[in-house]
């Protein structure tokens, strides 16, 4: 039985150096012709390439129907509302705390109770949390929001230890993104501590 698999395994190996051999003929045979056919196939790709090149730069301000009727879309369709943003800084570098914020959230309800101000400002919804703003919109807001829902009596009644507490649940929530961490400085620097029995950034 072993010699008789042996006998079939030289005869396949036989086989297979045969056509294997045959191959190599073929191709030593016909080197002239393959390495033609790829020097040509090669000229064929390179050919759009070479001579069906731009002979103008793409510019920068194109003129075509598509975007001249996104200039007219532009200029009839113009929205009412802009946009404004400020850079708030504390005077120690730590915004994080009651005082510069409860501070901002001052200026912010003086800006919205200016007659001819809040003539400008619009009323919109914070898709986030659910609840309306009247103008602006600022880290002030959302922390002393989570205060009262929390049972701290908002900014004014709140510790430093609890308004960080409040903006690090509000910027877990956010993953650090979208309406408030977005808008944090690159610079924004962060610290480890225990707050309420809570370990925080």
């Amino acid at each position: 039985m072993e010699r008789g698999n042996a006998r079939r395994f030289r005869r396949d190996n036989q086989r297979v150096d045969v056509k294997s051999e045959r191959a190599f003929q073929w191709f030593e045979a016909n080197s002239t012709e393959i390495l033609a056919g790829v020097l040509a196939l090669t000229v064929l790709l390179l050919a759009p390439v070479l001579f069906l090149a731009p002979d103008k730069e793409a510019s920068t301000d194109p003129q075509h129907e598509v975007f001249d009727t996104l200039e007219t879309i532009d200029e009839r369709l113009v929205s009412p509302i802009f946009e404004s943003f400020w850079i708030v800084e504390a005077p120690d570098g730590d915004l994080l705390r009651r005082e510069p914020l409860l501070e901002l959230l001052g200026n912010e309800q003086s800006l919205r109770a200016d007659p001819e101000v809040a003539a400008k400002l619009i009323r919109f919804e914070s898709a986030r949390y659910g609840d309306t703003y009247f103008g602006v919109y600022t880290i002030a807001d959302g922390v002393d929001k989570w205060l009262r829902d929390n049972g701290f009596g908002g900014l004014e009644n709140a510790t430093d230890d609890q308004v960080k507490l409040a903006a690090a649940e509000l910027l877990a929530i956010e993953g650090g993104t979208d309406e408030l961490g977005d808008n944090f400085s690159t610079q924004t620097t962060t610290e480890r501590r225990v707050v309420e029995g809570q370990e925080i950034d």
